[in-house]
């Protein structure tokens, strides 16, 4: 990639070879190439050149985004390795979408860390999101002189890894009858049921038909839901990357039955929220298998990522969303949400 500023605070990994980080201007660097390279480092969404252009947008007021680069300097030779985007608030810095570095270098992590938190100096830092399913860092960031942990937060990512299965139908079959069975049935009850993907700013219109269907379902689960903030977050969403913004509905007697809000980026899908008009019809089932079905096809090897959970596994609040996601056969993904301060003084 191209458009960099002046390397700064290389670290050292042996005699003849350290990890450097620099500031870059995205508005610099080729948008093909930026998504290519940032897929190859497994990053997540919130790296993808459409996400990152408007970020800004997003902290006015908030924060300052900083993307970089992170190089290895090796006998004489600059290679670029990865990335990550730093938001900066007075003290505090959050770690946007980790320090994503090409298969080949992931070893090198514990030094971009280094080199990263030395560029940007003492403070607080956030490491660690939802969606991004790369292991726990805790003890690689507890081995850095001068961090000290604050708190720890670990989770489970669910997703289903499509790899684990040769084709669409040997996935199919292998997903719960029960599954199977509440999808055709919605089949059965709505002879003229379809699947309709709506992509970009042409969301927006769907957005008050996700919002009135969420509130339904969070008003017969009994739990609190806000719905002019819920209505607000979406569309400033999709307002500042329409390029990634996906409302899919399954349809059936005119009359939408199920609504998925979801994004696609490189090897990933994700299920971020949704609801159904009728939880005994079955549309809910039909639309999720039907949108699984386009990424695999899409994707054979991507992963379809459906949330995370910080509770017990035992949990009783846990239960129903734990067993629908267990019959789609998701993997899970444990990693942690981090909380540290840097302090170079004390790793004198």
């Amino acid at each position: 990639m191209s458009g960099t500023h002046p390397v700064l605070k290389p670290v050292a990994v042996a005699a003849t070879t350290s990890v450097s980080v620099g500031l870059i201007d995205l508005r610099k660097v080729d948008r093909s190439r930026w998504d290519k390279d940032v897929a190859r480092a497994g990053a997540s969404m919130r790296s993808a050149y459409a996400h990152l252009h408007r970020l800004g947008l997003k902290y006015t007021l908030r924060g300052q985004p900083r993307i970089f680069h992170v190089y290895l300097d090796q006998d004489g030779a600059r290679t670029q390795i990865g990335h990550y985007t730093l938001i900066h608030r007075p003290g505090h810095y959050t770690f946007y979408d980790g320090i994503n570095l090409y298969p080949e270098h992931r070893h090198h992590w514990e030094a971009a860390m280094r080199a990263a938190i030395a560029q940007a100096g003492p403070g607080r830092y956030d490491y660690g999101w939802q969606w991004n399913p790369e292991p726990a860092r805790d003890a690689e960031l507890a081995a850095i002189p001068g961090v000290r942990i604050v708190s720890t937060r670990n989770i489970l990512i669910q997703g289903i890894d499509f790899s684990n299965w040769p084709t669409w139908e040997a996935y199919y079959r292998d997903v719960s009858e029960n599954t199977r069975r509440n999808a055709k049935k919605a089949e059965k009850l709505h002879a003229d049921i379809g699947v309709v993907v709506v992509t970009g700013l042409a969301t927006l219109a769907k957005v008050p038909a996700l919002v009135a269907m969420r509130q339904a379902m969070y008003r017969r689960k009994n739990l609190p839901f806000n719905p002019l903030r819920i209505f607000a977050g979406y569309v400033l969403n999709i307002l500042a990357c329409p390029d990634q913004a996906m409302i899919a509905l399954a349809v059936g007697d005119g009359r939408v039955l199920a609504i998925q809000n979801n994004v696609e980026f490189a090897d990933f899908h994700y299920y971020l929220d949704g609801a159904a008009a009728n939880d005994t019809e079955g549309g809910a089932w039909y639309l999720q298998l039907a949108m699984l079905r386009r990424a695999y096809e899409a994707i054979p090897n991507g992963k379809f990522l459906m949330g995370y959970t910080d509770l017990p596994l035992d949990d009783q609040l846990a239960e129903g969303l734990l067993r629908s996601r267990r019959s789609l056969r998701v993997t899970d993904w444990p990693t942690s949400l981090i909380r540290f301060e840097f302090d170079p003084a004390a790793a004198a």
